[in-house]
């Protein structure tokens, strides 16, 4: 099965959202800030980036993002804890950018982020079985060098019960080798998807987030 056929994209969940010229300039002003600070942008920072006429109105477009599964806003706090591939806290998925280090809700969103930021990038995680290290260069769409060499990424077949972060993508993850994934399956037999190589990873990654910021 080709990795088109089972990545669920956020392409995807934009085109049926039909978000208003509003709607959609905070979902880039969202995106871009995490990118540039590492951080969401509090409801007074979009208020002042889209002129709104209060903070009511900003958390009104929050609400309406976070409905379509773009972001994941918590309406108690007024926090906007992440934005699809960005996390708000960190993770055990951190893709450095430049002098930046930014964190990911998974493994396919951390590889995705070159991607969509047009930049190289190197991102660090773990063995989801063994937790040994494991790093992977990105550059020009391609995995530029990786370790350990068996790496590979597990996308489960899971639905998104509304929320991707927390539900699929806690299962997206890297492992060391097939041999560990083999394992952790084994485990947990329940458990249905698709192993990716890295390549592959990074495609699904280009998918799911290479046009967020262009389109």
């Amino acid at each position: 099965m080709g990795v088109a056929a089972i990545v669920d994209t956020v392409a995807q969940r934009l085109a049926r959202a039909s978000l208003s010229q509003a709607e959609d300039r905070a979902r880039r002003y969202v995106l871009r800030h995490f990118a540039d600070t590492g951080r969401a942008p509090g409801l007074a920072e979009l208020r002042r980036e889209l002129q709104l006429s209060s903070e009511e109105d900003a958390a009104a477009v929050l609400t309406r993002l976070h409905e379509a599964d773009l972001i994941v806003y918590d309406a108690t706090t007024e926090r906007i804890t992440a934005a699809y591939p960005f996390s708000g806290k960190p993770t055990g998925h951190r893709v450095e950018i430049g002098d930046r280090t930014l964190h990911a809700l998974c493994a396919i969103d951390a590889l995705g982020i070159p991607s969509m930021l047009d930049a190289p990038g190197v991102i660090r995680s773990e063995c989801f079985w063994c937790h040994a290290p494991i790093g992977v260069h990105v550059e020009g769409g391609v995995v530029a060098a990786h370790w350990p060499a068996g790496v590979v990424a597990w996308y489960p077949e899971k639905d998104s019960c509304g929320c991707t972060a927390t539900s699929r993508c806690i299962l997206i993850n890297f492992f060391c080798s097939e041999g560990h994934l083999g394992a952790w399956r084994k485990a947990n037999p329940r458990e249905e998807g698709t192993a990716l190589n890295l390549q592959e990873a990074v495609e699904a990654g280009r998918m799911i987030f290479g046009e967020l910021l262009r389109s």
